[in-house]
């Protein structure tokens, strides 16, 4: 695995408000005790609200998202029966993550002129140009 840095030495590299911002996020999966299915709920959710304008079977696309999102409300619902609001409150995290993400893109992007190749191929790859 990677090296492990503090939030104040993510400052220092100019990466502190994407590392807080993924502190924050963190502590509310924690709080709510998100588990593995919820998780990669939010994964699929996330990854198929992305921008659908080049989408060829968009309303396709749009199903499976209702579906997933159903899935999860009535999971939530039968796992966390003393956590009724829990299906809600993972929504509200959605937007905050792919806030995060993006801010984590935008620094790469800032950051890419004069780096190395694998950082280039790693930008390539978030970017989706691939």
């Amino acid at each position: 695995m990677g090296r492990s840095i503090t939030v104040d030495e993510a400052r220092k590299l100019g990466i502190g408000s994407c590392i807080e911002r993924m502190v924050n996020f963190a502590d509310h999966l924690r709080r709510l005790r998100v588990d593995q299915y919820e998780y990669m709920a939010l994964k699929v959710i996330i990854l198929l609200s992305s921008d659908s304008s080049d989408l060829k079977d968009a309303e396709s696309v749009r199903t499976s998202q209702e579906s997933v999102l159903h899935a999860l409300q009535q999971y939530t619902l039968s796992h966390y029966p003393s956590m009724p609001s829990k299906f809600g409150e993972l929504l509200l995290r959605i937007p905050e993550l792919e806030r995060t993400c993006q801010i984590g893109k935008e620094m790469l992007s800032n950051k890419r002129d004069g780096e190395n190749q694998g950082f280039n191929l790693l930008f390539e790859l978030l970017r989706g140009d691939h």
